[in-house]
């Protein structure tokens, strides 16, 4: 297998204000240089920030959530609320236990897209009312409070050993043993 220079680009994560800058090549054709890269639907950003990641899957679910309202026109609590479960709510948990977001404005566009499908499974668009009450009657806990939960559980599923991640744990002991103590 070989793999084509032009789907291939270097991502370089530092911290650094002047970062060692080297070209890399393959082929003989020199890769370039991104400051966002896609892996595994993930937008993972040069500095480690997710607000990149965080605003593809919002614009995501946004459109996903309207594209239900525009075709899902009953006023069937349960299809609605199974239609936001199934194709909205997803979009904004894949792989949350990687990028859960410590910011309190990244945390607050992620439960705006909750706080919209609440306003569309309720029918309820008034500036007045309350969304607060929407998802205290639908029973749905905050969008970070199912972060935390996934969180919690993947980290007992490694405690426990229902994860399988040795090889991550044996090349962190190759890299530690090959510095000097």
């Amino acid at each position: 297998m070989e793999f084509n220079p032009d789907k291939c680009e270097v991502l370089r994560i530092h911290r650094k204000k002047k970062p060692v800058i080297f070209p890399y090549t393959l082929h003989d054709t020199t890769l370039r240089t991104t400051e966002n890269a896609k892996y595994l639907w993930v937008t993972i950003s040069s500095n480690l920030n997710w607000s990149s990641h965080i605003n593809t899957i919002t614009n995501k679910a946004k459109n996903s959530l309207r594209f239900i309202r525009r075709n899902v026109k009953t006023h069937n609590k349960q299809l609605k609320k199974a239609a936001y479960r199934t194709y909205v709510r997803p979009q904004v948990e894949y792989c949350s236990t990687i990028w859960h977001p410590w910011q309190k404005h990244l945390t607050l566009r992620i439960e705006m897209v909750q706080r919209s499908a609440a306003r569309y499974v309720q029918n309820d668009y008034l500036y007045t009312s309350s969304v607060t009450n929407m998802l205290r009657e639908l029973k749905w806990s905050t969008l970070e409070h199912r972060r935390n939960q996934a969180s919690l559980t993947m980290l007992h599923k490694i405690h426990n050993k229902q994860v399988s991640i040795t090889v991550i744990l044996q090349q962190h002991e190759t890299i530690n043993s090959s510095f000097p103590t």
